[in-house]
């Protein structure tokens, strides 16, 4: 196979939906993983959803269009204003993915462009809510949209290598887990409601950093360097088996790691000019978010193609994150006699661990 049949078998693709059901599928089985990598234009859903005008394409009026023309929600605005948040964010980075000009690079980039748009969008509609003094409301925004993000990785391309969209898939799994933490700790009949002004404030600001954390690993990450790299000609040609600089990556994946080792204290922690630690989330929030994320890292790192290289730093790492799995679940007061001496010695531990992570020797 060779270049030219990239291009018929994308033409081909784009063609399937106008086809007879049975010819449509032929078609469809028959694409190459060197076509695929060029760019899946479309899937049986979408052209599906084209004829019955449910989901994208040329039915999208009737499902979404009508909450977003009234502003009441999704269809008959039923289920309300947060909801259409998840389906707002879903359907205009589904748009770009399922766009059919241009490489699979060239929808990627597309949709990255979009999420971005989409992070300042929600960002705004927060701040609206928590200057407005709901706080609680503010951060169903940033929830909502990070579930949309997620909802549209089903039409992203299964490219080895790009970070963003298990990025993505494990901050929704985090903020999961958060929010039954803190329901279960407050009041678990109440649900959230029943959490603090203090820890929804905190869970804003830790969702203002989330979102900025996606944002930097999508541009920096896998636009800058990962997406260029998977196309360029010579790696399609090898469908997938590509050339990439391993060096450079496991350094850029080390700056990842540690980003996310980070971006929590950066929200939730802030250093004074005496050395002090000012905890701007109740403690035990934080060492509850400090074990969810130490065991998406270690989980991460243990994955990677150079985990032997930082075997130093997971070993540290499940050290800590069993400590605080104990002091959280447990209540085991062994090693910490308390919350505030728990998350002192954790922020330092966490501050010696990144320094710890290092890329390809």
């Amino acid at each position: 196979m060779n270049k030219y049949w990239i291009v018929i078998s994308i033409i081909t693709l784009i063609n399937t939906a106008n086809l007879p059901a049975a010819v449509a599928q032929n078609q469809r089985q028959s694409m190459s993983a060197k076509a695929f990598l060029a760019g899946k234009l479309g899937t049986e859903e979408s052209a599906n959803n084209a004829e019955t005008g449910t989901g994208v394409g040329n039915g999208r009026g009737t499902g979404i269009g009508n909450g977003r023309e009234n502003g009441t929600g999704i269809g008959n605005g039923t289920e309300g204003a947060e909801k259409s948040r998840r389906i707002r964010v879903k359907d205009d980075l589904e748009i770009a993915l399922l766009s059919p000009a241009g490489r699979g690079s060239d929808r990627i980039a597309l949709w990255g462009t979009s999420l971005a748009f989409l992070v300042e969008q929600t960002k705004e509609a927060a701040k609206k809510r928590f200057d407005r003094g709901n706080t609680a409301a503010a951060n169903e925004e940033f929830v909502e949209a990070l579930n949309g993000m997620q909802d549209s990785l089903k039409h992203y391309p299964s490219i080895s290598g790009a970070h963003t969209p298990n990025l993505i898939r494990s901050l929704v799994k985090f903020q999961e887990h958060l929010s039954a933490r803190l329901i279960n700790n407050a009041a678990p009949a109440e649900g959230l409601s029943a959490i603090s002004p203090r820890t929804q404030l905190a869970r804003y600001r830790l969702s203002e950093k989330i979102l900025d954390l996606i944002l930097d690993v999508e541009k920096h990450f896998d636009q800058q360097y990962i997406i260029p790299e998977i196309y360029k000609p010579e790696n399609i040609e090898l469908a997938g088996a590509t050339s990439l600089n391993l060096t450079r990556f496991q350094n850029e994946f080390a700056s990842i790691m540690k980003k996310k080792l980070s971006f929590f204290s950066a929200a939730l922690v802030q250093e004074m000019p005496d050395g002090s630690l000012r905890n701007e989330a109740p403690y035990s929030m934080y060492l509850h978010v400090a074990e969810l994320v130490t065991a998406q890292v270690i989980d991460d790192l243990g994955r990677n193609l150079y985990g032997y290289s930082n075997a130093g730093a997971v070993l540290r790492l499940k050290d800590l994150n069993k400590r605080l799995m104990n002091f959280n679940l447990k209540n085991d007061r062994d090693w910490w006699e308390n919350s505030k001496e728990a998350f002192e010695d954790t922020h330092m531990k966490l501050k010696e661990i990144q320094k710890n992570i290092g890329g390809a020797k």
